[in-house]
């Protein structure tokens, strides 16, 4: 069922504060009201989270209802019911193009939910039920491709990968308690890969295109319960951040993504387990909490925090950081808010007056360190930071090497977007000078013309009407080349007489990539074409292989 309000209340709160910055004191911080609240008057806890962009805010719970809200006007957009007793889990894409929400445990498979932006249909894009009774964690990538769900209890403990394009999972793992009970998970922001950690703190990466891990870290130690999102997943495809709960093994562990190496760990000296992981979307900086009541935060593949918060309220448990690090939301056990100034080691301002939820998603921080969302007992909640900058951009890309022509993506943010505009700028030159677009107003540009082998820089420039800029960039980009195939067996329009055949080829990459095939064969009669020519093009449904490492195929 869906309900969309047209109702649009204005609640403008002003709030005239005087902030002395005392470094590392909390004598500094003010209580801050919420911007605004959305209740959904029925007093069951609920989750909310934000998109990067801060445009968009998503909650669930409330008997099972989906909500999407308008950050900028305070207004619903739309909500739907599912028909399930509660949700407990939710994501959001970047944009907040895709909604992902999650049940809780459902005796005879827990569920999962994909809306659109739009509410496209009135309802939910698809629904896929799980042989897993519970889900413990649902994510999406920042792009809004791919989307992974941690589920387990009766019906099996499995990691399940989809596409958006559809509910069927792309793949799931067995049944498998120690790798995926009660397991955390992160995917990475172009959808290519997928981490995840159970409570025996056994942590796995995966590539998208397979169930089988490409790597594996055992820390066995059974079993810290976990609703926090303890794993993490750098913007830059580069390292996996994860902080382990089990007291004889608290450590942040940095792993490099692709091969499953641990760069560098960090041990507290402290009594008490790490907690939370948050990671800046600029992939410099990172954050973790502690029971022990202290927030670290790190440099990327530092083994030693460049700073230590001391937490004034009760244990900080869940965490976010800001895009560039500068600003981060914690909530703690008491449910009390709190907001840092990273750069200048203060405490902004707190809130003790509303009970915020800190278990699962927790507090969720616009990129631009603007908008807080969290969600509480039967009402969403939106705070404001104003010592934040609404103009920023982000990279939304992570690869250096790419396909002929490239598109550029990004994330700009501005407090008036109707005045948001870009220049892009790309040539050889490691600081580019070349404006090959200007005064766009898409969050994306595609190149044309660029050379194979390559290489390229580019950057963008946001402005607004108030000649305020920020710049992305410059990002460096070398333009990959296409493989070649040559000496196939059997040769171009032979004859075999046999009722299986061997087909073979060799293959060659001047990028030095490592090769995998798709093997296509279908009938064709040259009499049934007018130039008495097979077509070219590739029948998708011919497929006999797909994604061998081989140079060779037996058809039978």
């Amino acid at each position: 069922m869906r309900n969309i309000k047209f109702v649009f209340p204005l609640r403008f709160l002003i709030l005239l504060s005087i902030i002395i910055l005392l470094s590392g004191s909390s004598e500094a911080a003010t209580e801050r009201d919420p911007e605004y609240t959305f209740s959904t008057g029925d007093g069951n806890p609920i989750y909310s989270t934000i998109s990067d962009d801060g445009r968009y805010m998503a909650t669930v719970g409330g008997g099972g209802k989906v909500y999407y809200h308008d950050v900028y006007n305070h207004t619903e957009l739309w909500s739907y019911d599912t028909g399930n007793d509660n949700l407990y889990d939710l994501d959001i894409s970047s944009d907040g193009a895709y909604i992902v929400a999650a049940t809780g445990h459902v005796s005879g498979g827990a569920s999962f939910y994909l809306f659109d932006r739009n509410l496209t249909g009135d309802e939910e894009l698809w629904q896929s039920s799980l042989a897993s009774y519970e889900i413990y964690d649902v994510s999406i990538s920042a792009n809004g491709k791919t989307i992974a769900v941690s589920g387990g209890s009766s019906g099996g403990y499995r990691l399940y990968v989809f596409d958006i394009s559809s509910s069927t999972p792309l793949w799931q793992t067995s049944d498998d308690c120690d790798s995926y009970c009660v397991a955390t998970n992160d995917v990475s922001s172009d959808g290519s890969y997928i981490v995840t950690q159970s409570n025996r703190h056994i942590i796995s990466g995966f590539s998208v295109s397979s169930p089988t891990p490409l790597w594996t870290k055992s820390v066995y130690m059974c079993c810290e319960e976990s609703r926090e999102e303890n794993i993490k997943i750098s913007w830059d495809n580069k390292y996996v951040i994860a902080a382990t709960k089990a007291l004889t093994y608290d450590k942040i562990l940095t792993i490099n993504l692709t091969s499953g190496n641990v760069e560098s760990f960090y041990t507290s000296a402290y009594t008490g387990s790490f907690e939370s992981i948050s990671i800046a979307r600029d992939s410099k900086t990172f954050a973790a909490s502690h029971s022990s009541g202290r927030i670290f935060l790190f440099n990327m593949t530092v083994n030693t925090p460049f700073q230590t918060i001391t937490h004034t309220g009760n244990n900080p448990k869940n965490l976010d950081l800001s895009g560039n690090g500068k600003f981060l939301v914690v909530v703690d056990t008491s449910d009390d808010l709190y907001l840092y100034d990273i750069e200048n080691n203060v405490q902004l301002w707190y809130n003790d007056n509303n009970w915020h939820r800190y278990d699962r998603v927790g507090p969720k921080i616009s990129i631009n360190g603007r908008y807080i969302a969290i969600g509480g007992s039967g009402q969403a909640l939106l705070y404001n930071n104003s010592a934040a900058s609404g103009l920023s951009i982000f990279n939304l890309i992570s690869e250096t090497k790419v396909v002929n022509p490239p598109e550029f993506k990004w994330i700009g943010t501005n407090d008036n977007l109707s005045n948001l505009k870009f220049d892009v700028y790309l040539d050889g030159n490691t600081n580019p000078t070349t404006k090959v677009a200007s005064n766009i107003s898409l969050s994306s540009y595609t190149a044309s013309g660029l050379t194979e082998g390559n290489t390229y820089y580019w950057k963008v420039v946001a402005w607004n009407s108030s000649s305020n800029y920020s710049i992305l960039g410059p990002n460096k980009i070398t333009v990959n080349k296409a493989p070649i195939l040559s000496d196939f067996t059997p040769e171009d329009n032979k004859k075999w007489y046999s009722e299986s055949a061997v087909l073979s080829w060799s293959a060659s990459d001047a990028d030095g990539d490592s090769l995998t095939y798709d093997v296509y064969l279908y009938e064709c009669d040259p009499d049934d074409y007018p130039e008495e020519e097979c077509p070219d093009e590739i029948d998708p449904s011919s497929k006999v292989a797909s994604g061998i490492t081989g140079k060779d195929k037996e058809i039978v």
